[in-house]
């Protein structure tokens, strides 16, 4: 319980931080999807992604986590 409150505590710092601008947000995001693949050519977010999958008892974690 510790670990799922202390995420939705930083959820809830990060969001207070944020400046609720959704296309200031889409374009810091497109600016981080060019430089990953400027720098390793891939998307290491899928392969993570697939790797979770896969592999059903972390898919519970990282859901439970979520």
């Amino acid at each position: 319980m510790a670990i799922w409150f202390g995420f939705a505590l930083a959820y809830q710092l990060a969001r207070a931080a944020s400046d609720r601008n959704p296309a200031r947000a889409f374009a810091n995001g497109d600016r981080v999807f060019h430089l990953e693949l400027r720098i390793t050519s891939r998307l290491y977010e899928l392969t993570i992604e697939q790797f979770v999958v896969q592999r059903h008892w972390l898919a519970q974690l990282v859901s439970w986590t979520y």
